[in-house]
C-alpha cells in the first residue's frame, strides 16, 4: 500500500504471498510480531496494532525475510506432500 508494498505476508503450509485482502479489522493476511530479541509479541493482526514513532514489526511467516522466503519450496513440492 504505502511505499509500493504489495506483499504482507505468507500462507502457513506452502508459503505463498499474501497481499492485503480487506480494509478492516478482519485482515486475515497481515499477521505481524512486534519487538526485538527475547521480548517480543507474535501472531498479531497488523489491523489492530497501534502505531507510534519507533515500531518494531516483522513477519511471522518468511524466513530469512519476507521477499526471500526459503521454505517457498514447499509450494514447487506441494503436490508430493500429505
Amino acid at each position: 500500500m504505502a511505499n509500493g508494498i504489495r506483499l504482507f505476508g505468507r500462507s502457513f503450509k506452502y508459503h505463498r504471498p499474501r497481499g492485503l485482502f480487506g480494509s478492516g479489522s478482519e485482515e486475515p493476511n497481515a499477521i505481524v510480531q512486534l519487538g526485538e530479541g527475547a521480548s517480543t509479541i507474535p501472531n498479531l493482526k497488523a489491523t489492530q496494532v497501534e502505531l507510534f514513532d519507533g515500531l518494531s514489526a516483522r513477519t511471522v511467516v518468511g524466513w530469512p525475510s519476507l521477499e526471500i522466503d526459503l521454505y517457498a519450496i514447499n509450494n514447487r513440492i506441494g503436490r508430493l506432500l500429505p
